[in-house]
């Protein structure tokens, strides 16, 4: 992965190894895979907002999993293989930063 990267142009390189940053304000996903994300890639999850808001947990449903991202937290897995999204019911105020790389970067001629 890291030799991949590094084959990159430098002006690819914008968010450390991720080509992209998606801010989310107060916006929840529904299930989805994103196809589009490298195969070799990781997307990364960072949630912010009021400390104290209820919901909006990352959702795994194919794993029957459920992961409580607090303010400060971070989770890294594969968005391109794991059907994800948030579950809806949320009590404050739930932002999130998402970091990934799209497979059209390592594509390129």
């Amino acid at each position: 992965m890291y030799d991949a990267y590094q084959m990159l142009d430098s002006a690819y390189h914008l968010f450390g190894c991720w080509s992209l940053a998606i801010l989310n304000i107060d916006c929840l996903s529904t299930n989805h895979i994103d196809t589009k994300d490298w195969r070799n890639g990781f997307c990364v999850v960072l949630t912010f907002g009021d400390e104290d808001f209820v919901g909006g947990e990352l959702h795994f449903p194919l794993l029957n999993a459920t992961l409580d991202i607090r303010p400060r937290d971070v989770a890294f897995f594969q968005s391109h293989l794991l059907l994800h999204g948030n579950n809806q019911d949320i009590i404050g105020t739930r932002h999130s930063l998402v970091l990934v790389s799209h497979n059209t970067l390592f594509n390129m001629k």
